[in-house]
């Protein structure tokens, strides 16, 4: 059995088509309506934003979370919700998981509990897999609802605010994980101008049963030397596509693009991208070659030869 939580940046996504969503691995948003002059101010914290759990059938673990209210007081109510790679899943024939419960005697999942300016709230959690569950990866979001209190300022202020934090669950007897994945998009000029930047857009895709994190490189190697890119460990949920990203660039720095290399280049170059899935032996590498000339200024000053040949001919002519 193990389990660990960590923090933010292992889940940041950014995906064409998700703006709404800086959603994984800390899951936060805030709706806001104002309709009179006076607000209420929102302002909830929660730890750990993730937990990774490795569990037998029959066997149980706890988390303790705190949740902080650094507002106006609130009232707050825990849910247990599915995730998929867009955030909350909208399944309205999901049913809690009885076998993930809060153990608090003063809590329970869909019960209201006002929460005071300045109050910290502890909530144990226990994941607890009967024998007989289905061994495979099970995504929740421990979801904390809220509304202000009193109700009566809503009129004034409608504000409402979730907080999450992420449960990446795998059930296995054996602890052995089912992981594989491919590379499906390996986007890259065949020739490129010496003067323009590299774009380079590598996509790969979770084709196992359980998530992971890609770990590894991507190594540009040229005529007169090599340079490498650590790739981001985001985490991949089965099933879900991604594209690589630098592990020191944001994706939104990139534009949804691996790499954008400004430089010049010149001559025969190869692009390579190797990882593992987490720190395992399973290997995914790909690799590509394009060429490098300075094709535009080419055409540009064989353009101008011609016209001056044409231009010369013809006054020889006169």
């Amino acid at each position: 059995m193990i389990y660990k939580n960590t923090g933010l940046s292992s889940f940041f996504s950014f995906k064409t088509g998700l703006l709404p969503l800086v959603f994984p691995l800390f899951f936060f948003f805030l709706l806001t309506s104002t309709k009179g002059a006076i607000a209420q101010t929102m302002s909830l914290s929660i730890s750990p934003p993730l937990l990774e759990v490795i569990i037998k059938p029959g066997k149980s673990i706890t988390q303790v979370y705190k949740v902080v209210n650094s507002g106006d007081p609130i009232i707050l109510t825990p849910k247990l919700v599915e995730l998929d790679e867009n955030g909350i899943k909208s399944n309205p024939d999901f049913k809690r998981d009885e076998w993930i419960s809060l153990i608090n005697q003063d809590v329970s999942f869909d019960t209201p509990l006002l929460l005071n300016t300045g109050a910290e709230k502890q909530y144990i959690l226990r994941v607890n897999p009967p024998k007989d569950l289905e061994e495979k990866d099970y995504y929740r979001i421990l979801l904390f609802s809220s509304t202000p209190n009193p109700p009566a300022n809503i009129s004034q202020s409608a504000i409402r605010q979730n907080i999450g934090s992420i449960l990446l669950i795998s059930v296995t007897s054996t602890g052995m994980l089912n992981r594989s994945a491919q590379i499906t998009k390996f986007d890259l000029p065949k020739i490129l101008d010496s003067f323009d930047a590299l774009n380079a857009i590598i996509e790969i895709k979770n084709t196992g049963a359980s998530f992971f994190r890609p770990i590894g490189q991507i190594n540009l190697t040229g005529p007169i030397g090599k340079a490498s890119f650590d790739i981001a460990p985001n985490i991949l949920l089965s099933g879900q596509k991604r594209i690589l990203f630098e592990k020191n660039l944001t994706p939104f720095s990139l534009e949804n693009k691996t790499l954008n290399l400004p430089g010049f280049f010149l001559g025969k170059y190869q692009l390579e991208v190797k990882f593992t899935l987490d720190e395992g032996n399973i290997v995914v590498s790909g690799s590509k070659v394009f060429y490098a000339l300075p094709w535009k200024i080419a055409c540009v000053i064989l353009l101008v030869l011609v016209m001056t040949i044409l231009i010369i001919k013809k006054r020889r002519k006169k």
